[in-house]
């Protein structure tokens, strides 16, 4: 089994609407600010809270740390 995540640039305009600028098939998970971080960190926990069971004993044993 495998996934990726992808990264979406949207702008929104004066009137509230969407607009798609980009789709990053490698977004960065760099972090600049304590705001980014938060926000990757929260990326990375959610994207393994859909991915990994929460049950499966190794990752348990091996992010619980991470993300506590």
């Amino acid at each position: 089994h495998c996934f990726e995540v992808y990264g979406y640039d949207i702008l929104i305009d004066n009137n509230l609407k969407p607009w798609l600028l980009e789709i990053n098939d490698s977004p960065s998970l760099t972090t600049t600010t304590h705001a980014d971080r938060i926000m990757k960190m929260e990326l990375i926990s959610d994207t393994f809270d859909i991915v990994v069971h929460k049950e499966f004993p190794e990752f348990v044993e091996k992010y619980a740390v991470i993300f506590v």
